[in-house]
């Protein structure tokens, strides 16, 4: 069993690569992605800092305030951020982030799914709600697809089940229904 320190270590170094995967682990100068503790970010207008990265180590906020507090800023490498504070260097006030790995439980683990809602969820639920799984369940005229399931289950010799999953039904009721319209 680890101690509270090891967690501690374990948590900043998870945030430092959830931070740096954002930016796609380079410097948005000059490109450098040899070594991470080079790279350091750099807010693009500081009259509109909230708080210092470095300080989330000591005083830890939330993921999605520290990603809004990433939306400022620019990964760069240490020389390049020397150099944009002593004016030699320009960096465009632009977004810098790749949206695609905000949602990091999805990409560090694979405990976890999105919903049909968009909700990141634990894999074994198929939805995160009741309300979400309504939403989702098919509407079926089983009359006009009388035809289409007979044919599937007779012919083709599929099972209840993958049945079921072509109409995301259970397979309980596409035996309730095959059986109306065999007999």
């Amino acid at each position: 069993m680890r101690n509270n320190s090891e967690n501690v270590t374990t948590w900043r170094k998870n945030l430092k690569k959830r931070a740096l995967r954002l930016f796609n682990n380079k410097c948005a100068c000059c490109g450098y992605d040899s070594c991470a503790a080079a790279l350091e970010f750099h807010h693009l207008e500081p009259e509109h800092k909230d708080f210092s990265i470095s300080k989330v180590y000591s005083e830890p906020r939330s993921w999605s305030e520290i990603v809004k507090e990433l939306e400022k800023c620019v990964l760069v490498c240490a020389n390049c951020h020397r150099e944009i504070h002593y004016g030699q260097r320009v960096v465009e006030n632009k977004v810098y982030i790749n949206y695609d790995y905000v949602d990091y439980k999805l990409y560090e683990n694979d405990k976890y799914h999105k919903c049909f809602c968009g909700k990141i969820i634990h894999k074994k639920f198929n939805y995160c709600s009741t309300h979400c799984s309504s939403k989702n369940k098919r509407k079926i005229d089983w009359d006009k697809e009388k035809t289409n399931l007979l044919t599937l289950i007779d012919k083709d010799k599929k099972s209840y089940v993958t049945v079921s999953k072509l109409y995301n039904v259970s397979d309980k009721t596409i035996r309730k229904w095959y059986l109306k319209f065999s007999q």
